[in-house]
């Protein structure tokens, strides 16, 4: 049997095969609580935004056709 490293509940062999340690709850936790993400920039190169208070108005400029 797998266990989820966090809270030791089964994990489903195919999930475990994936490479997946965690159960499906406790990878939503996870994922929830990451936030991040990478944006290309015009003519440039990508930017990797972690920040979410400065990366919303950052990200929410880098469209010029925005109304």
């Amino acid at each position: 049997m797998n266990y989820c490293k966090k809270c030791g509940d089964d994990i489903p062999a195919k999930r475990h095969r994936l490479g997946y340690r965690t159960c499906h709850a406790c990878g939503e936790s996870d994922a929830r609580a990451r936030k991040r993400t990478i944006a290309p920039l015009s003519k440039s190169n990508y930017y990797y935004f972690t920040d979410e208070s400065v990366g919303n108005g950052d990200l929410a400029r880098l469209n010029p056709k925005r109304v």
